[in-house]
């Protein structure tokens, strides 16, 4: 049957191995009375000397004098133990999937021979992983130069454009926050890190890392921007600012900036009470600033004024030495100059001229901008007020005015996600939806806000019509205007229209977690309070229970039993999830607080995974052993194929498969982001899809 998601294989549970056959070269003399021939009398050869299928029987057949005896070492059986011809069988599966050794060896008196057979697992559901969104933190600034725009911002983000719409990302083999990006002629492109980090490149494309700037490694101060003119790069810092002629041999200046601009043949750069000005990037005088009053946080220049911010009133400059205050307050964190206007963002005042009069705000918030070398396509880096977001966008138009959204911001961490046979929902911190028909475009949508905003962190596929259940906190404003909390519950199909659910009327909702669990009598919640939730289809929820002690973060049904488990060790069984038994604490050696995330059932047993890379396994939820997994990284979230695969995720991209629950493999990680959800696709017939912070997501198909 076909997804949308590729054809769909069958594959026995744990998939099949290919066999490698590899003839060692050794020869082993056995000790022992003499006779029985020389070693190089014995011969072993197989029928098969290249790969073959998983579970199919290699023959091998020894010569030499005298009638020879075999003897395994490793997986799988022979059908003989003597004769010159026996038959190989490897096993179905391995341990944890990995790859094994067999060792054959055929013994004739006192000569011995040996034939090793690799067995190397076969490609399946959750071993080979691709990033189907990554668009990155909060984009921070972008330049244009020689027909390209350039942008960096948070988590690594690097991408260039030829028409500002079009972006292909880059690899820039640091996930460091990029602040600011500068061009050259003579050079090319440079990028800088909040902490001193440095790239150059000559086209755009190609990104070399270079010495991170000494003494700017500082995780309280910050770079700030970077700038060329007249022949040198200056890059501002709280810390400590640099001038390089090349990008790569970087001078400290004895000044700190936090703002920086060029203009009328003059840098100028804010730093706390005085405004500095210098006419080569190297040598510089500071005037102290009577107005502003309070700390400056930005100056930007065009239409030959500066104009300087100190986070409540602007002032303006000519020459970047006498500066003039406009009275205009402004609560403005950063100014940029674009399309022959100047923007604040964080301010309401607009755009300006000339930095005295100023238009009303609108709903975009302008970071930064670049035009191309006609003018005809400007690029802004904006906060969008009309979708949700966490961080600024790619925005791109015909003028600074008239910009649309290119390439989003971060929407913050994606909680939860799931896949039925025709779409993909992801959804997110503030109600966050985002859809995917085919996993690689993704429709950026937002839950309803009728009840309040909602922080969704759980999701499953209700029924064979792909509907979805969704499950979380809502937070409102009270009666009295205090913020209230409380849970909720909704469905969808495909992210577009959305339906409450009946929550419980004894609703003793505390905490931001849900999870689910679906049963003989329908789907159950457990919340992160301990309060158990039934509903026969996910529309109107009945309280059934209350956990004691814990925060409970998972919750799983199998064998005829729900288990729940949560921090601190805990766990719970029920036969009916109405009365529950408490586990004894589940602790594990040098770990003061062994924390519980998440748990599912696969193949007769409870797997539940753990901070510091540990698995929880139980049969029962009240005994439970614990193991390592491949890693040592926390993992927040567990999911089983329909063949008994089972992946596991958490920080730093943690990928985790296994097919026991004991014995773990490390997949490929194609992020440090923390992975928070992961859920099989189509029951686990079309693989698995993951989700966590900075719009990240990763799938893996057959």
């Amino acid at each position: 049957m076909s997804t949308p998601f590729g054809v769909r294989a069958t594959c026995p549970r744990g998939c099949t191995f290919a066999l490698a056959l590899l003839v060692a070269a050794a020869l082993s003399a056995c000790s022992g009375g003499g006779g029985g021939g020389s070693a190089a009398s014995l011969t072993i050869t197989a029928d098969s000397p290249a790969t073959v299928a998983g579970g199919s029987p290699v023959h091998l057949h020894a010569a030499g004098s005298g009638t020879p005896t075999w003897s395994l070492s490793g997986p799988g059986s022979l059908d003989a133990t003597t004769g010159a011809d026996v038959v190989y069988t490897p096993p179905a599966t391995t341990p944890g999937n990995e790859a094994a050794t067999a060792t054959v060896t055929a013994t004739t008196g006192a000569s011995s021979k040996q034939l090793s057979i690799t067995l190397n697992e076969t490609d399946g559901p959750g071993h080979h992983w691709q990033v189907a969104l990554a668009a990155g933190g909060a984009w921070r600034d972008v330049a244009f130069g020689n027909g390209l725009f350039v942008a960096v911002g948070q988590n690594g983000a690097l991408a260039s454009s030829a028409d500002g719409r079009t972006w292909t990302p880059h690899d820039s083999s640091d996930h460091s926050v990029w602040v600011s990006v500068a061009y050259a002629a003579s050079i090319g492109w440079v990028a800088l890190g909040a902490t001193g980090q440095v790239l150059t490149s000559p086209d755009g494309l190609s990104w070399t890392a270079q010495a991170a700037l000494a003494g700017a490694t500082d995780t309280v101060h910050f770079m700030n921007k970077i700038v060329y003119a007249k022949g040198v790069f200056v890059a501002a810092g709280d810390h400590q600012s640099f001038v390089s002629s090349d990008g790569v041999s970087w001078t400290p200046l004895a000044m700190q900036m936090h703002g920086l601009a060029f203009g009328g043949g003059v840098f100028v750069g804010a730093q706390g009470a005085h405004l500095a000005s210098s006419a080569d990037g190297k040598h510089w005088s500071t005037t102290l600033a009577t107005t502003p009053t309070q700390s400056l946080g930005d100056v930007a220049f065009g239409n030959g004024v500066f104009v300087a911010s100190d986070g409540v009133n602007l002032s303006v400059s000519r020459d970047g030495v006498t500066w003039t205050n406009t009275n205009q307050e402004a609560a403005a964190s950063s100014i940029v100059f674009v399309d022959g206007r100047f923007y604040l963002y964080g301010s309401q005042l607009g755009s300006s001229s000339d930095g005295v009069t100023w238009t009303s705000g609108d709903r975009f918030w302008i970071r930064a901008g670049a035009v191309n070398a006609s003018g005809s396509v400007v690029v802004g880096v904006r906060q969008d007020f009309s979708v949700p977001s966490y961080g600024d966008s790619l925005a791109a138009g015909a003028s600074a005015d008239n910009l649309a959204t290119v390439a989003q911001g971060s929407y913050g961490p994606l909680t939860a996600v799931a896949c039925s046979q025709v779409t993909c929902l992801a959804l997110g911190e503030s109600g966050v939806a985002l859809a995917s028909a085919d996993h690689v475009t993704w429709t950026a949508g937002r839950m309803p806000t009728t009840q309040g905003l909602i922080y969704p962190t759980a999701i499953a596929q209700a029924n064979a019509l792909g509907t979805f259940i969704i499950g979380g906190s809502v937070y409102a404003n009270g009666a009295a205007g205090e913020l209230t909390q409380s849970a909720v519950f909704l469905s969808t199909l495909d992210g577009t229209d959305w339906l409450f659910a009946t929550p419980p009327s004894t609703n003793e909702f505390n905490g931001e977690h849900l999870a689910f669990a679906r049963g003989p009598q329908g789907w159950w919640s457990v919340s992160e309070a301990g309060e158990v939730d039934a509903s026969p289809d996910g529309g109107t929820w009945t309280k059934q229970a209350t956990l004691p002690g814990g925060l409970t973060m998972g919750v799983a049904y199998g064998g005829g039993r729900y288990v729940a488990v949560g921090w601190s060790g805990v766990a719970f069984a029920s036969a009916d999830g109405v009365t529950w038994t408490k586990a004894p604490p589940i602790t594990a050696p040098g770990i003061s607080s062994l924390d519980l995330n998440g748990v599912a059932y696969a193949d007769g047993q409870f797997v539940a995974v753990c901070t510091h890379g540990k698995v929880a396994t139980s049969t029962d939820g009240l005994a439970w052993t614990l193991h390592d997994s491949a890693t040592t990284s926390d993992l927040y979230a567990v999911a089983v194929g329909a063949d008994g695969e089972i992946i596991a995720v958490g920080d730093l991209g943690a990928t985790q498969s296994s097919v026991d629950g004991v014995h773990w493999t490390s997949r490929a990680t194609l992020t440090t982001r923390t992975l928070r959800s992961v859920n099989a696709i189509d029951g686990g017939l079309g693989g698995f899809i993951a989700s966590g912070d900075d719009n990240f997501i990763e799938i893996s198909t057959r």
